[in-house]
């Protein structure tokens, strides 16, 4: 035997004997890595829709605390869904475990941003089924919740609710939001009188005088004998009196003169009277009626109680100048 028929060849031989080569090796190779990547994921993917099938099965038959569990386990093998979170967040809101509910909801939300009608829908009728029950607060919280996560939600009716949050908060352009689509969706519940009062409110917090003017007269014509009545007459009548002042400004003596005299039919508060009768006075000048002027300043020095100061002494000086201009 000859020693080259000895020597055994270190490459691989295919089927009909003939030796492989390298390249053919690694395409090999990379096939097995593929079939078992693809293998791997098909697990993964049952793993994921197992998991999703349990919990949801769980939660449907109305066990939270199990479909809650199956989530956690799956979670910790790596599964991650936007399916798999919603049902976690949806169980956890019906444990009343709103902080960890929001936690899932929004991640559901972030892995599938066509998930969030769905997380709003879920948040709103957990408000509402509170609402029902007289929890007011946390329905409120829920449905405020429900319009992060789906801002054109129609919320109807429970406007009531979200606006009564925001009062409590002091969110001005909040009540002033809530409690005016409150009053539009429902005008004659039992609840419509004070929401006009805080409507009113929040729009004189936020500088809109002549709607809040507008929302409150709306309001002392509506109810009458409201319990807001004496502070509503009074921020009607204070309200009218600034109006007179801004058209008076903008030189408008007949508009300022149309708003003075309604005043005093919502305020017998003296002080407020003399500034009136001052303002007019002020506009029949502008108006060139200068006895009108002169009547008007006298009824301020006829009011004085000795406590007026600054607007009498006012008062006097345009008699004064008056008589010096041939009018009295």
């Amino acid at each position: 035997m000859t020693g080259s028929t000895g020597v055994r060849s270190g490459r691989r031989r295919r089927a009909g004997g003939e030796p492989e080569s390298a390249g053919a090796r690694t395409a090999t190779l990379a096939r097995g890595i593929v079939v078992g990547a693809l293998a791997l994921a098909t697990v993964a993917c049952g793993a994921r829709r197992g998991a999703e099938r349990s919990a949801r099965r769980a939660f449907e038959r109305g066990d939270y605390v199990e479909a809650v569990a199956i989530c956690r386990h799956a979670r910790r093998r790596g599964v991650e869904t936007a399916g798999l979170d919603w049902v976690w967040g949806a169980s956890l809101l019906a444990l009343g475990r709103d902080g960890e509910a929001w936690v899932r909801l929004r991640a559901a939300a972030r892995l599938d941003p066509a998930m969030g009608p769905r997380v709003a829908r879920a948040a709103m009728e957990a408000g509402a089924a509170d609402a029902r029950k007289g929890r007011r607060q946390r329905a409120a919280e829920r449905i405020a919740r429900a319009l992060e996560f789906d801002p054109s939600l129609d919320v109807g009716a429970w406007a009531y609710l979200l606006g009564e949050r925001a009062w409590r908060r002091d969110r001005w352009p909040e009540v002033a939001r809530w409690y005016r689509a409150a009053v539009e969706a429902r005008p004659d519940t039992a609840a419509a009188e004070t929401a006009w009062y805080r409507l009113a409110t929040a729009l004189e917090k936020t500088g809109r005088p002549d709607e809040a003017l507008e929302a409150y007269e709306t309001l002392l014509a509506r109810w009458p004998r409201t319990s807001h009545r004496a502070s509503v007459r009074w921020r009607v009548a204070s309200l009218t009196y600034d109006a007179a002042r801004a058209a008076f400004e903008d030189g408008d003596a007949e508009r300022t003169l149309e708003l003075l005299q309604v005043l005093p039919d919502y305020t017998t508060n003296g002080a407020l009277l003399q500034k009136q009768r001052f303002l007019e006075g002020e506009a029949w000048e502008m108006l060139g009626d200068f006895e009108r002027a002169w009547q008007a300043y006298h009824a301020v020095i006829e009011s004085d109680l000795g406590a007026s100061g600054t607007i009498v002494r006012r008062a006097r000086e345009k008699l004064e100048a008056l008589r010096e201009a041939g009018i009295h």
